[in-house]
């Protein structure tokens, strides 16, 4: 991040350019930027479909981060955070009309939830909050994306995605105000070029 922003949680109040936090720390800014996240709410479903918000984000019961358990038919694509989302996205889709077009069998409902809960107990051990349950990163969204294309048949996703999506992550957290200048050539399955701003 840029040297003059710093991230931090637990406003108490703002007053006169000055911000009190719970901890009774002070801090004067000239600008505030609230980052409040996300919420998923579904009032356009049925209470019939059984789908349930915990924590704000978790959302349950979703097999592979995508199928309805109990009514599979229903598909809730672009689940997973932290993730390149149109790849994600992109096996999603391929994994779901598999499921759908019968080229798929899925598991029994029982399988499938153990599944969700099992994939709920890993984000906590790895130290996430509940409401991080569907939240991947680049070691979980390799073996989510493998997954599906292994469950499916799909064709694999070349392993310099990974690699140049791990690459931009490392130059976002070092040059949060510019890395969207930067570019990247794929050469071949396995390597990318990094083309660097020119200003």
């Amino acid at each position: 991040m840029p040297s003059n922003l710093e991230q931090l949680a637990g406003i108490e109040s703002i007053e006169n350019g000055t911000i009190a936090f719970k901890d009774g720390e002070k801090r004067m800014a000239d600008v505030v930027m609230l980052c409040t996240g996300y919420e998923y709410v579904y009032p356009f479903l049925a209470p019939e479909c059984g789908i349930e918000v915990k924590h704000r984000m978790r959302v349950t019961p979703i097999y592979k981060h995508l199928l309805h358990i109990k009514h599979p038919s229903l598909v809730f694509l672009g689940l997973p955070q932290q993730v390149p989302p149109l790849v994600v996205v992109h096996y999603q889709v391929q994994y779901a009309l598999s499921v759908l077009q019968g080229s798929v069998t899925l598991p029994s409902e029982i399988e499938m939830l153990a599944d969700e809960e099992s994939n709920f107990r890993r984000q906590l051990v790895l130290g996430r909050k509940p409401h991080n349950a569907h939240k991947l990163g680049l070691k979980l969204m390799q073996e989510y994306v493998q997954s599906l294309t292994s469950l499916a048949d799909l064709k694999p996703l070349p392993e310099v995605i990974f690699s140049l999506y791990e690459t931009n992550g490392r130059i976002r957290r070092q040059k949060l105000a510019t890395f969207k200048n930067y570019n990247y050539k794929i050469v071949s399955d396995k390597q990318f070029e990094v083309i660097e701003p020119s200003c």
